[in-house]
């Protein structure tokens, strides 16, 4: 489980996670899917993660279930990548403690804040 209370799920090849969205998480992504389907068709080496469906599951009287399904960016064999953000787009409890992060750590919103006052956040080693 994460720490908005949604559970996770990982396709036994560990190449896709499938994730519970709350109604609010849902509506919001309905709202933001035409950008989003865009940019990802206009720059198709983006690293942004890939969704490949958002489902409804209803079941009898029961409220429906949100899921998302989308590829693991764990999975990606780019070895250039320097850091790795979760953005949420909010600032409650979104650091990672600690000047000296491993380049496996997953950083978050007020980290690339931090960062972007103190250098330029390079997401890729520059190559000459």
């Amino acid at each position: 489980m994460g720490k908005s209370g949604s559970f996770f799920f990982i396709s036994h090849d560990h190449e896709f996670l499938i994730k519970t969205m709350t109604t609010s998480d849902f509506m919001a992504f309905k709202k933001l899917f035409r950008a989003y389907f865009d940019h990802i068709n206009m720059y198709e080496k983006s690293i942004i993660s890939r969704i490949y469906g958002v489902y409804s599951v209803k079941m009898g009287e029961a409220d429906p279930v949100y899921l998302m399904m989308q590829g693991n960016c764990k999975k990606c064999e780019d070895k250039n990548i320097k850091r790795v953000f979760d953005l949420k787009g909010s600032l409650v409890k979104r650091h990672v403690p600690g000047d000296d992060h491993k380049h496996t750590a997953v950083l978050k919103d007020k980290n690339f804040l931090e960062m972007k006052k103190t250098e330029p956040v390079m997401l890729f080693d520059q190559k000459e």
